[in-house]
């Protein structure tokens, strides 16, 4: 089985294990550890199933808990079910395209705060277009493939910010 390819120029720091489970420092990536908590919880959309259980195993290393689906439809279906925390979707599926995927698990109240992130083939120019297509709301980062340790930081620092924030809103609403 082939992982990701992970750079060798800049090697990861290791994980501070006294901070918060949501406070995630640059540099994390190598060993993500959540200070006793339970482990995030992503749902992996990707229908090229070697890739994504190649990126599963390595997120699992990572310390997360990992659910694979290989199609929107069936996206949808485990989500409801799993109730991810994250949502790392590929954008060309087989039935319905990653920004289909995430306005709809996005109009269920109980999934509407999910983190999702478009993770897509195409380049940083097509990304940079579909970021803008898709908005805030719908879609919070989109990058290409494969994931790397400096990918996955910065999933795990904007992931952190997003439940600062929807934590704030939940607790004052």
């Amino acid at each position: 089985m082939i992982k990701p390819s992970q750079s060798t120029s800049t090697a990861p720091k290791k994980p501070v294990v006294e901070a918060p489970a949501r406070e995630v420092a640059a540099g994390t990536s190598k060993r993500f550890h959540h200070s006793g908590q339970r482990p995030l919880r992503l749902l992996l959309i990707d229908d090229h199933a070697p890739l994504a259980e190649a990126t599963a195993a390595w997120l699992r290393e990572m310390g997360m808990k990992v659910r694979i689906a290989g199609s929107g439809n069936e996206a949808l279906q485990a989500a409801a079910v799993f109730r991810p925390e994250i949502v790392l979707c590929d954008m060309c599926l087989p039935d319905i395209s990653g920004f289909d995927v995430a306005r709809r698990l996005k109009a269920k109240q109980e999934l509407a705060n999910v983190f999702f992130v478009i993770h897509t083939a195409f380049g940083d120019t097509d990304i940079r277009m579909f970021e803008q297509a898709a908005g805030p709301r719908a879609v919070h980062l989109c990058f290409s493939k494969p994931i790397t340790n400096e990918k996955l930081d910065r999933l795990l620092r904007e992931f952190a910010a997003h439940s600062r924030l929807t934590d704030k809103c939940e607790r004052t609403a």
